[in-house]
């Protein structure tokens, strides 16, 4: 199975996240291969959107196999008097997944190994998948996490993407169990998706940018296949 993970980050209002799903329903509704590749778990799709906008997505693809929606991030703390944090519990029946440990949560909110694993921890308690991001082998690997997210810092919102060969020795050091699934993220777009599925070692992306266009993010989807 590969993943397609949208990552809109702080860059979409509400009215265009509604644009947004009812274009890319109309792709898929359309793409009768893709259907297929939907069904016969052969693709799964998440798309993590600004937390007030999740309610307004669920309706949208409740009913659509293999498409899923998650979270950008997830409080540490469980229920309590935390105000302006969304915690797991909260979100448990809306999502399936949360992106946690960011490169810009790392950079911009100074979060550390023990609040990601905080994270991490609430968020399997709720049943909610944990993707986990690392920029490289000093980012500590949780033994909860089955997917990892390696997004090289050079590579993320840059559009200059890390060469295949560079993002597979990455692979090899990082010495994944055997069922992880392993996700590229740093500039990925329609024109280089095919020579990162080519060789069966990446087993999804985290698209950032090139998501916000509901078009652009179903060619990365059709362009992938071999």
């Amino acid at each position: 199975m590969k993943y397609f993970i949208a990552n809109w980050k702080a860059r979409i209002t509400a009215d265009q996240a509604l644009n947004w799903s009812k274009e890319f329903s109309d792709k898929i509704g359309a793409d009768t291969v893709l259907q297929t590749e939907l069904n016969n778990d052969k693709i799964r799709i998440i798309i993590c959107a600004p937390y007030p906008f999740l309610f307004l997505l669920k309706n949208r693809f409740n009913n659509r196999k293999n498409i899923f929606l998650g979270s950008q991030d997830i409080s540490p703390f469980d229920e309590g008097a935390y105000t302006g944090e969304v915690t797991a519990k909260m979100l448990q029946s809306t999502i399936h997944y949360s992106i946690i440990g960011h490169s810009e949560r790392r950079h911009f909110f100074h979060e550390i190994e023990e609040t990601i694993g905080r994270k991490i921890d609430q968020a399997c308690s709720h049943d909610i998948e944990p993707i986990l991001c690392i920029r490289g082998l000093k980012d500590k690997i949780h033994p909860a996490v089955k997917i990892i997210a390696y997004e090289p810092v050079d590579a993320v919102g840059t559009g200059n993407n890390e060469n295949l060969q560079q993002v597979i020795e990455m692979k090899k050091k990082l010495k994944l169990a055997a069922n992880t699934v392993f996700i590229y993220g740093g500039s990925v777009d329609p024109a280089d998706i095919k020579s990162y599925t080519a060789t069966g070692e990446i087993n999804g992306f985290l698209i950032g940018n090139a998501s916000l266009d509901p078009v652009e993010f179903y060619q990365i989807i059709v362009n992938s296949r071999s």
